[in-house]
This record gives structure tokens, C-alpha cells and sequence, in this order.
């Protein structure tokens, strides 16, 4: 049996649809939910976590910043981006610091439930973190690496 899901968004109303399409992607499994980074963060050191939807603007976390942390904390649990920024290079970044997936929040919810369902399948690469720090040439380790982040 997986792991359970955890749903980390600010919106009620959208962590609601999200809870929707994890139950139809993943009928039998167990899914919590939070409204901030820090009880994602709980949730995710508390474990085990098979999934999380991660939202990337939320009271405590904006931007990126929150999944870098995430990824660096917890690089094994694969995490589905979803939000309402759409900008062109929202998707790749988040890709490129180790997202399983990137979600529109204006997608349909078999768009969610898809994504889901291909990242049970896929999981997560962690090659895709290796040489990260390297890349940001960040002399302060991750802890800089997130501060660079919340500065974008």
C-alpha cells in the first residue's frame, strides 16, 4: 500500500477540489491536508508521505522557495507543484529543483488526477537535484540556496 497524500494549499476551496481528485486518482489511499508550508513541513518529518501538492504561494512560503525547501528536507517524497502562477518558466524551474510535476490551478481536475497518477508511477528522480548547489553556487549550502529563492 503507498503511503498517504498530503494537500498543502491556503485556499480552502481549492484544497477541497484538490482532495477530490487525489480520493478519484487514489481511491484507497489515505490523504491529510494543511493550509501552510510549516505543517507540510510537520506532516512531511512526521511521515511517511507519499505525495505532496504543494501550492507556492501560501502565507509562510512564496515562490519557489518553499519547494526548494521541501526538496532539500525531504528529497525522496515527489511533490506535484499546483498553482495559479503560469508564468513560462514557473513549470521548468520547479521541474528543474526536483518537482515530479507542474500544475496549473486552471487545469481541469483530470489534469490533477493525471499528474498524480503518473507521479505514483514515476516517483521522483533525484538525479535531477544532484549538483544543485553547485549550479546556484551557493557558498551557505541550502539554507542559501532558499534565501536566493525567496528573493525571485
Amino acid at each position: 500500500m503507498l503511503a498517504p497524500v498530503l494537500v498543502a494549499d491556503d485556499h480552502p476551496l481549492f484544497r477541497t477540489a484538490l482532495l477530490q481528485a487525489v480520493r478519484h486518482a487514489a481511491p484507497d489511499r489515505e490523504i491529510h491536508e494543511t493550509e501552510t508550508l510549516k505543517g507540510a513541513l510537520t506532516a512531511l518529518e512526521a511521515g511517511p508521505v507519499g505525495l505532496l501538492t504543494l501550492d507556492l504561494h501560501m502565507p509562510d512560503s512564496e515562490g519557489l522557495a518553499g519547494l526548494l525547501e521541501v526538496r532539500s528536507r525531504f528529497p525522496t517524497v515527489p511533490v506535484i507543484v499546483v498553482s495559479g502562477d503560469t508564468g513560462p518558466t514557473v513549470g521548468p524551474r520547479a521541474a528543474g529543483l526536483g518537482a515530479a510535476g507542474f500544475v496549473p490551478k486552471s487545469s481541469d481536475l483530470s489534469v490533477i488526477r493525471e499528474a498524480i497518477e503518473t507521479a505514483d508511477r514515476q516517483g521522483i528522480t533525484t538525479a535531477r537535484l544532484d549538483g544543485l548547489l553547485d549550479e546556484a553556487n551557493e557558498p551557505k549550502g541550502w539554507e542559501g540556496a532558499i534565501e536566493r529563492f525567496k528573493a525571485d
